[in-house]
């Protein structure tokens, strides 16, 4: 019987010795990398089903298919094959929402833009804590698309004030205002964002 310390090692060597066999780099040199379709396939054929993806897993492989700002040299020209590689991951696993997130940021850098923002707004509702975890494009995007896609977005970021550890009651009441202020116009979104704000103030 392993400990889940060492299932969750044993995951992430595995992981980590597949990579590095498909780019034929020695283990301690992987950035930057193209990481081609091969590799993928190959990676998504030895990831678990059934079974959580561990943490240390999860962070290997952003390292090297994400790797800091330099993932245009590890999708190189295979766009497609990366953005399949995240979404298949994120319905394999959607208990975590950073894969979805993932995703979406691969369709945004392919410039399948209302995709892309989709599939940011659904990780962003699973997982509060990711807004601020991809850059600011998408943050602008949003804006300007507006309507349901700005709205999604907003009642996120309301949710996130409200039910934060150490939420700033003044910081959350000034965004609940200035939300509703931007929608006055709208009585349906008006309704909504008050709806949530009961809904996710603490009890």
């Amino acid at each position: 019987m392993k400990w889940p310390w060492q299932r969750e090692l044993a995951q992430s060597k595995r992981i980590r010795e597949l990579l590095a066999a498909h780019l034929a780099l020695p283990l301690g040199e992987r950035w930057p990398q193209h990481v081609p379709p091969g590799a993928l396939a190959a990676l998504l054929a030895d990831l678990p089903q059934g079974q959580p993806l561990q943490d240390e897993t999860l962070e290997l492989l952003e390292g090297w298919l994400r790797p800091g700002g330099s993932e245009y040299c590890a999708i190189g020209e295979d766009w497609d094959a990366h953005a399949q590689f995240w979404r298949t991951l994120a319905q394999r696993f959607p208990d975590q929402p950073r894969l979805l997130g993932n995703y979406a940021d691969t369709l945004l850098m392919m410039g399948q833009i209302d995709q892309a923002l989709e599939a940011f707004l659904t990780a962003f509702e699973r997982d509060h804590s990711l807004i601020s975890g991809y850059g600011g494009n998408h943050l602008e995007l949003l804006k300007a698309r507006g309507g349901q896609f700005w709205l999604r977005y907003r009642l996120v970021e309301l949710e996130a004030a409200l039910v934060s550890a150490d939420a700033d009651e003044d910081y959350a009441r000034d965004l609940l205002r200035d939300i509703l202020e931007e929608h006055r116009d709208n009585a349906a979104a008006v309704a909504e964002i008050e709806a949530k704000a009961r809904a996710a103030r603490p009890k």
